[in-house]
Formats: C-alpha cells, sequence, structure tokens
C-alpha cells in the first residue's frame, strides 16, 4: 500500500490561475517538467475540465477546481489507497464547514450530497522513474451545472458558499491528516474511515465494467479496496474498477 511516511509531511504550494482549460493537464505538465511534490493548481475558471472515462467537467466562475501533485516512492500501491484518502478529506473539508448527514462517499471517490453528485475526483499517474501521481478535485460550490443524463448538486444547497481557494486549503490539510493517519495506523483505518462515511452495507447499487452491468448489494471493501457486491444467489463478487450508481436516488436540484 502507500508508503505514507513521507507523503504525510507533504507542504502544498497553492498557485491560482484565473482561467486554465484544465487544472490536472496543467499540473501534469508542471509534473513532467521537474515540479516538486506538494503543487497544487486551482483555476477560478476552468474551460476544458475533464471527469472519469473522458467527461467532461463543467466548472463555472464560483466552483471549486484543483489539482496537487505528489511524488510517492511506489506509485503503483499508492493508487489502490489515494481515492480514498482524497474522498475523505474532501468530505471532511466539507463537514467542518457545515456538519451534515446528507453527505455520503460512493465507491471509489465521488461524494454525494442527498444522493446526487456534489464532487468528483479523477487521479492519473505516470509510474515512469521520475514518476507523479495528480489528483484532480471538482467540487460544485455555487452551481450544479446542468448535464442531460447526470444528476448533480452544489454546496448553495446547505447554504454554505465558501471561497474556493478556502476550501482548497481545508481539503490539503485534511488530506495531510489523513496521510499522517495513515502513516500511523496503516490500511485498516482507511477502510474503516472510507466506510464509515459511505452508503450504508446493504445499500442497492449497479456496476457498469465495460458492456457488463451488475446489480446487487453493497458488502463493503475487499483488502486492496475492492467493491464488493452481493448479487443473486448469495454470491459476493468484487470489482477493482468500474462505475457504480445508487439506486432509488433522492434528489433535489435547488441551487442558486
Amino acid at each position: 500500500m502507500l508508503t505514507g511516511r513521507e507523503l504525510s509531511k507533504i507542504k502544498w504550494r497553492l498557485r491560482i490561475y484565473e482561467t486554465l482549460p484544465s487544472t490536472s493537464a496543467f499540473c501534469k505538465e508542471q509534473a513532467e517538467a521537474g515540479a516538486a511534490e506538494g503543487l497544487a493548481i486551482l483555476a477560478r475558471r476552468q474551460t476544458a475540465g475533464r471527469g472519469t472515462k473522458g467527461r467532461i467537467w463543467v466548472a463555472p466562475s464560483g466552483n471549486l477546481s484543483f489539482s496537487l501533485l505528489l511524488r510517492p516512492v511506489d506509485i503503483v500501491s499508492c493508487l489502490k489507497t489515494l481515492p480514498f484518502l482524497a474522498s475523505i478529506a474532501v468530505y471532511e473539508a466539507i463537514q467542518a464547514l457545515r456538519p451534515t448527514t446528507e453527505l455520503t462517499l460512493k465507491w471509489p471517490n465521488d461524494i454525494l450530497l442527498r444522493g446526487d453528485k456534489v464532487s468528483g475526483i479523477l487521479i492519473e499517474s505516470n509510474p515512469g522513474p521520475a514518476g507523479w501521481i495528480v489528483i484532480g478535485i471538482g467540487v460544485n460550490i455555487r452551481y450544479a451545472p446542468e448535464i442531460p443524463g447526470r444528476h448533480l448538486a452544489c454546496l448553495a444547497q446547505l447554504g454554505l458558499s465558501p471561497a474556493p481557494e478556502a476550501l482548497a486549503k481545508m481539503i490539503m490539510d485534511h488530506l495531510s491528516a489523513g496521510l499522517a493517519a495513515f502513516a500511523s495506523s496503516g490500511v485498516d483505518f482507511v477502510r474503516d474511515a472510507w466506510l464509515s462515511r459511505a452508503h450504508k452495507i446493504g445499500t442497492r447499487l449497479a456496476v457498469t465494467t465495460g458492456d457488463d452491468y451488475t446489480e446487487g448489494l453493497f458488502h463493503g471493501l475487499g483488502p486492496e479496496g475492492q467493491l464488493l457486491l452481493l448479487t443473486e444467489g448469495n454470491k459476493v463478487k468484487s470489482f477493482l474498477s468500474g462505475e457504480t450508481s445508487m439506486m432509488l436516488q433522492v434528489r433535489d436540484a435547488s441551487c442558486h
């Protein structure tokens, strides 16, 4: 798993730009040019952001778009842990602004408000000799963009409107705390921390992997962070990747 001792002491350096096509694309360019870990790139407006599977991540002014650069020793192992640590950091930052029971985590790293996506995380890497990991984080603060076929939320639904840079700093602080806790407590800490903030065991989920579609009941996490799904016939299926959706979501699209 993640060799967290060195990562737990990262000194973040936040650089803010008015407009960028993609904070992650820019952060990756800086990584390839030799930038040290701890670099954080924030754009007040992002014009060509990306989500999972190449989807567009719409990021109007007032929402948060930023990306973080890490250079862990063991990138492959790190990738098994960071999705959970990053989502916990975003969750905890929002909870610090206003505690709510309406916020949940969805495997592996989405943050939901009242069942709708309020934050997404995209993790990219280059495992070469001068390898890097870039964590792209988007949070809908003031606006929930209207995207056909998707249900999004924003923090304005909770009466929250933090400045994007202030929320970014809170997320970085919580990520540092999570990395430090992992360095001392190990993978069981990460698994338990994520599960305590996620949808309940027994929640009905659907998982899409390529052309395969599976429905079942959430059955926890495997030792490597796999999604465990209880399917028909009481069979437990394990997923290392895939797109999950929660069934019977409750939605409220009232943002201001």
